[in-house]
């Protein structure tokens, strides 16, 4: 009886250990994802495609640009098959990596996939500085709580620039999307901003937002431009000419800024 039952016993655990082992084969099969771009050297503000394959069904992506330091991971309801495309755009110059990991149905992650891009300046303009010459209530009090001649009550400045970005990497829509937000000059002083050792280019063959507020306590604060409508500004016009300063005016928003460009030979 003994013997028998050993026997059961000894079977019982080789029929489990074969079950589990067929289990883990079952669902340890790796996911291997592949990554090719159209082109590895951008210019900036260029759109351009990166297309992920997996060796099966990509239930989700993860995205990064920090090597998953950070990250965002995205699940659509029916997944993404077997590949997808991606859009993106940089809107600085210099070298930048893009990572990318795959998860399959039952949640196995791919090893990190990377792409690094050379990004260039190509036809772009260079900021070398910015200067605003008038603006809605300029040397008028935007803090009443300051008499009429206590330098508090003139604004503190501050300018913001958007460049069209994409809203989403799995989207091909474009948006404008904060670039660039200066120093605030207190009390509307110097209102010339050094830009020359930043490496903020504009391509000229796109459209930009700007902005103009009196800072307070941030994030509150005050339009100086009178908008609606948004302040836009494109350099397209100047392609050509490639002028060293521009003078950009808005007389129905009492707005007036002067760009110092740096174009490429």
């Amino acid at each position: 009886m003994k013997k028998i039952s050993l026997i059961l016993i000894s079977v019982f655990i080789i029929s489990c250990n074969s079950d589990t082992e067929e289990k883990v084969t079952e669902t340890s099969t790796p996911l291997f994802i592949s990554t090719t771009t159209n082109d590895n050297t951008v210019t900036v503000d260029q759109n351009f495609t990166v297309n992920i394959i997996g060796s099966e069904n990509l239930k989700g992506l993860g995205l990064s640009a920090d090597n998953f330091t950070t990250s965002s991971f995205v699940y659509p309801g029916s997944g993404f098959g077997n590949s997808t495309i991606l859009n993106y755009r940089f809107v600085d110059i210099g070298e930048k990596t893009l990572y990318f990991q795959g998860v399959k149905d039952d949640n196995t992650k791919s090893d990190i996939k990377s792409i690094t891009f050379n990004v260039i300046k190509g036809n772009c303009a260079k900021i070398v500085s910015l200067k605003i010459t008038s603006f809605y209530r300029m040397n008028t009090s935007w803090d009443p709580e300051y008499s009429n001649s206590d330098p508090n009550r003139l604004a503190d400045v501050c300018f913001s620039i958007t460049k069209l970005n994409f809203t989403s990497p799995f989207e091909n829509k474009l948006n404008q999307k904060l670039w660039y937000k200066s120093e605030v000059k207190e009390n509307q002083g110097n209102l010339t901003w050094d830009l020359s050792k930043l490496n903020l280019y504009l391509n000229p063959n796109n459209t930009f937002n700007f902005g103009l507020a009196d800072i307070d306590n941030y994030p509150v604060a005050q339009d100086l431009t009178m908008s609606p409508p948004e302040i836009q500004f494109s350099l397209a016009s100047y392609i050509q000419t490639k002028p060293n300063s521009i003078t950009l005016s808005y007389p129905q928003n009492n707005l007036e800024f002067i760009l110092e460009l740096e174009w490429p030979n």
